[in-house]
């Protein structure tokens, strides 16, 4: 395998695992919330502010980190994928063809003495 993907892999890891946990603590949340409306703790008139707060707070900012980790992963990985192409051009480009390593052709020459 390729050592310039391994960061990229490791990112989408990271990012999976993070969407993983902001899903878990999105539905462990929410049962919490409607357990506590169910027990009469919590009436969800007034509190409609800490409710979403605690949604902010727990779930979605990690949806928020798990695209971000995603997009750095994407960036890094076509960061190399152009890395790669870009060395592989410059080893095309050690052999000049012949109208930079001073041989000119013939028939240019022709064309001009012509006019």
């Amino acid at each position: 395998m390729n050592k310039k993907i391994i960061p990229s892999i490791v990112l989408y890891i990271l990012a999976v695992i993070t969407l993983a946990y902001a899903i878990w603590a999105f539905i462990f949340y929410s049962d919490m919330v409607s357990q506590a409306v169910a027990d009469g703790y919590l009436v969800i008139e007034g509190s409609e502010f800490d409710i979403v707060n605690l949604f902010m707070g727990y779930c979605f900012e990690y949806l928020i980190y798990a695209a971000l980790l995603a997009a750095a992963g994407l960036l890094l990985q076509r960061a190399c994928t152009v890395t790669a192409e870009t060395a592989a051009n410059e080893l095309s480009d050690d052999e000049e063809p012949a109208y930079e390593a001073g041989i000119e052709d013939d028939d240019a020459d022709d064309s001009d003495e012509e006019e």
